[in-house]
């Protein structure tokens, strides 16, 4: 419940203050360190906290700005230094850019503990400039690290890399490099390395066999995605008797519709992220993009609709695909999404998602309150979001069997107080969570909430 306190808008911030002050409390304080509206005394209690692991939750928090996140860059303990060198925790539809200033990334590549500056060396959103000095790191470990983020380093450190004076690192630069320098490629293949670019890597032709022919399927797998490997070896692994490497085969961008069809696989058996690689570079290729969106194969349509630059032709066929992962994808990556994607989405079940989704202004909140004698749980926890839902229906189905429907009845400012107090101690967590967070919850209750938890501590 104290968890829902936490988040409470209308939480003021003399009591914020007060749970940060309450050890019993420490467990709601990640909570209150993700809000994006903290007072400013709050920003400088939780940067002044005695307890580290305190600060490290403020540390990770995706909304505040670099100014105030680099003011931790002194911490004296290092699992919050090293917390601001993996960057903020971001989660979808947050902002992916919550850097540190410049001076506190300078600051950071020159860390003591190398923890840090191995941690910031993989940090997708270090800049060229720290990156570029962790490459010329005295810790090798550190200077191979850096090599992760090969296409970001400065051209004048590559060179140095690939001449280290350190074996390990010589060899995470060679495999990085390869690409732009096409002599180290036959260096790699005879070597021990060669599984790790197999995948994609140019073969020798007796390499190429060894693998698409081998005992071990994970060879066959590993080589059936390489975008160089010959027509004939692809067609022989196309009726391979693992499922998951006929996948693979049906998954490449240069096979025909009526090829893919002629291969027996189970597009659920594809556990990677969408979109597929190949797809994502053609996203600005229109004809690409309209060929794979009219694919049968589910995966290719579902790549498609991760793109947010699709026209509305596009838009309009995805929206009516037959497969929900289409349509959740789609209204989840492209701004334009139509109100009635994000509506049967949401019906359909959108899960995390459907906080952001709901809240775009395109969705189609007015007119929802028609879902208040629904059959479906689904449709009457939306009644809430129609700004002309009557109080007295916001209050019935605050009592309603479904506890997703009370926990979204308990967070609207339409409930009345006496009812909020009721469904803090609902049976169910979640719903005393939302009634904690509701913004029409008194401020004595909240006092007293405090209140009682600070007593318990003593």
């Amino acid at each position: 419940m104290l968890s829902g306190l936490a988040t409470n808008s209308a939480l003021p911030p003399h009591l914020m203050l007060r749970m940060l002050q309450s050890a019993v409390l420490a467990d709601v304080l990640p909570d209150l360190a993700w809000r994006a509206d903290l007072p400013e005394q709050v920003v400088d209690a939780f940067i002044g906290h005695h307890d580290a692991k305190v600060r490290t939750c403020f540390a990770v928090n995706p909304q505040v700005s670099a100014e105030v996140r680099s003011r931790l860059v002194h911490d004296p303990v290092l699992r919050v230094r090293w917390a601001l060198a993996a960057g903020p925790e971001w989660r979808r539809f947050h902002d992916r850019a919550t850097p540190l200033t410049d001076a506190a990334y300078a600051l950071l590549a020159r860390d003591p503990c190398i923890e840090v500056r191995c941690e910031l060396a993989q940090s997708w959103h270090a800049p060229a400039f720290v990156l570029t000095a962790l490459a010329a790191d005295p810790e090798p470990e550190v200077r191979k690290t850096a090599c992760s983020g090969w296409d970001r380093l400065a051209d004048h450190a590559k060179p140095v890399l690939l001449a280290d004076a350190d074996p390990v690192v010589r060899r995470q630069a060679r495999l990085r490099a390869y690409r732009e320098r096409p002599e180290l490629l036959d260096e790699i293949l005879a070597g021990d390395d060669a599984a790790q670019i197999a995948g994609e890597a140019p073969l020798p032709r007796a390499m190429a066999e060894n693998y698409a022919r081998s005992d071990d399927p994970g060879h066959r797998h590993l080589v059936a995605g390489n975008a160089h490997l010959d027509r004939d070896l692809v067609e022989e692994l196309s009726a391979d008797p693992d499922p998951r490497v006929r996948l693979m085969i049906s998954l490449r961008p240069e096979l025909t519709e009526a090829e893919r069809a002629a291969i027996a696989y189970d597009p659920e058996l594809y556990q990677v992220h969408v979109p597929l690689p190949w797809i994502r570079d053609r996203f600005t290729d229109a004809s690409a993009m309209a060929r794979c969106a009219r694919s049968a194969h589910v995966v290719l349509r579902r790549s498609v609709a991760c793109n947010p630059g699709l026209g509305p032709d596009l838009i309009e066929r995805l929206a009516h695909d037959g497969d929900p992962a289409v349509r959740l994808l789609l209204a989840e990556h492209h701004p334009d999404a139509p109100a009635d994607l994000l509506l049967r989405v949401v019906l359909d079940g959108a899960g995390y998602s459907e906080g952001e989704l709901t809240g775009r202004p395109c969705f189609p909140r007015a007119g929802s309150a028609r879902f208040a004698d629904s059959s479906h749980s689904r449709e009457r926890r939306l009644v809430v979001l129609d700004p002309q839902t009557p109080a007295h229906v916001i209050e019935r189905l605050s009592q309603d069997e479904a506890p997703e429907v009370r926990a979204a009845m308990a967070r609207d400012s339409r409930l009345s107080v006496p009812r909020i107090m009721a469904l803090l101690h609902d049976p169910d967590r979640y719903v005393a969570f939302s009634a904690a967070a509701n913004p029409a919850l008194p401020v004595e209750v909240m006092t007293r909430l405090i209140q009682t938890a600070g007593d318990l501590e003593g």
